[in-house]
């Protein structure tokens, strides 16, 4: 869980360093979507891995020290959750129309990577669980919303 944490981590770092060089005022699922991508592709170097794993400890630890919460905190919360996902599922708006990933055209080495991992995401082979997870989970995403790339 926690090598999970700290890669997910580290693809928001991407996402939000895509989205300025995008000039998007608020990360867009475009982004976030290439940030997932870039991170399952492209290895981290050890320093990367170091402070994702950092990272992925404090997260993992400040939730179990949080999950201290009272019985009464925790049945409301599932009432709310309950409720917020009953309004999406009864939801009438559905949008069947497909679109294409967008790209940005930064020539900055990240950037360009980005657009290489986009080209052959659907031909990377996963070598681990983990990674299998990662890619499944952008797959999913990309088809309940209808994004091809």
């Amino acid at each position: 869980m926690i090598a999970f944490v700290g890669q997910m981590d580290s693809a928001m770092k991407i996402a939000n360093k895509v989205s300025e060089h995008s000039n998007e005022n608020e990360l867009s699922p475009d982004s976030l979507i290439a940030g997932l991508v870039y991170r399952l592709m492209v290895p981290m170097s050890n320093e990367e891995i170091k402070q994702s794993l950092e990272i992925a400890n404090d997260i993992v630890n400040k939730e179990t020290s949080e999950e201290e919460n009272s019985e009464e905190e925790n049945l409301e919360d599932d009432v709310i959750d309950h409720d917020f996902n009953q309004t999406i599922h009864n939801s009438s708006y559905q949008d069947h129309s497909t679109r294409v990933l967008k790209r940005n055209n930064c020539t900055c080495p990240l950037c360009i990577k980005v657009r290489e991992c986009f080209d052959n995401f659907k031909q990377h082979e996963t070598n681990d669980k983990l990674a299998l997870m990662f890619k499944d989970a952008i797959q999913n995403a990309c088809d309940r919303h209808n994004i091809t790339f």
